[in-house]
């Protein structure tokens, strides 16, 4: 029986240059972001033109990785909600980013 070892250094160098898994994780952060837009809820505006796609980067472990965010100062409010506090107010949240990952 054969024995597999597995080649750690070449599998990083892959996820690391490859030029069409960079394109393919971009466009799919893309799609989310655009389905996040869809889904945000709106007063002014501010919150659905914060969505954006951040740049495919490296992540933490040296991956190809790209986010899509949400950068006003309450996008936490809108995400996630807010427990009721000194003026008696709270909301759920619209889990506008974990609904627009989890539809595609």
């Amino acid at each position: 029986m054969a024995r597999y070892e597995a080649n750690y250094r070449a599998v990083r160098k892959w996820l690391n240059t490859d030029r069409d898994l960079r394109r393919a994780v971009t466009e799919r952060a893309d799609a989310v972001a655009t389905r996040a837009r869809v889904l945000a809820p709106v007063r002014t505006g501010r919150y659905k033109a914060s969505i954006k796609v951040s740049a495919a980067e490296r992540g933490w472990d040296g991956r190809v990785a790209a986010g899509v965010v949400a950068d006003v100062n309450y996008a936490s409010v809108v995400e996630w909600g807010r427990k009721k506090g000194r003026r008696n107010i709270q909301g759920r949240g619209h889990h506008v980013l974990r609904r627009a990952a989890e539809s595609l």
